[in-house]
């Protein structure tokens, strides 16, 4: 969070607003393909996920960004679905993998998205998703996940299980 300034704040800020909390956000910037410059560009490499090319090509593939400016997209629930299934199987570290189970939970559960609607987009764009929702449904980290949400396995399953339908 910066302040009037541009420079980073120091601890919560004042809004003279009873009932009023800030919350830290963190975003992962993601590119559809990496450029040879990136680096210079922007001081570091993001992770490329080619998924999600649609949400810069799309506007259905895309939720307004609700405040948020006009340069910043936020895929819709089904394409975040998709990222975290192709690569629940290539995570090495357990902490990634549990977060990633967390996520699928959440965005079956919780977005707007009917599980219908993300269930179209996920099977539109990545290949083997029935396979990949098996995996997520079977994995060995599946009991912290559902510790971690306070829910449990079969809910779980429930969740996320209509997913794998063709």
């Amino acid at each position: 969070m910066l302040d009037d300034e541009g420079k980073e704040a120091q601890g919560r800020p004042f809004t003279g607003l009873e009932g009023i909390d800030f919350h830290v956000l963190y975003i992962d910037p993601l590119v559809t393909r990496l450029h040879p410059m990136i680096r210079d560009v922007m001081g570091f490499v993001p992770a490329d996920e080619p998924l999600l090319e649609p949400v810069f090509t799309d506007a259905d593939k895309r939720l307004p960004s609700g405040g948020l400016g006009h340069d910043v997209f936020l895929p819709v629930p089904g394409l975040l679905v998709a990222t975290k299934l192709k690569h629940l199987s290539e995570r090495t570290r357990d902490d990634k993998v549990v977060k990633d189970l967390c996520d699928l939970f959440a965005l079956a559960q919780y977005s707007a998205s009917s599980l219908e609607e993300i269930r179209l987009v996920v099977h539109g764009c990545l290949q083997g998703a029935s396979d990949l929702v098996q995996i997520a449904m079977t994995h060995d980290l599946l009991d912290e996940a559902v510790t971690h949400i306070g829910t449990s396995k079969a809910d779980f399953r429930a969740a996320i299980g209509p997913l794998a339908a063709t």
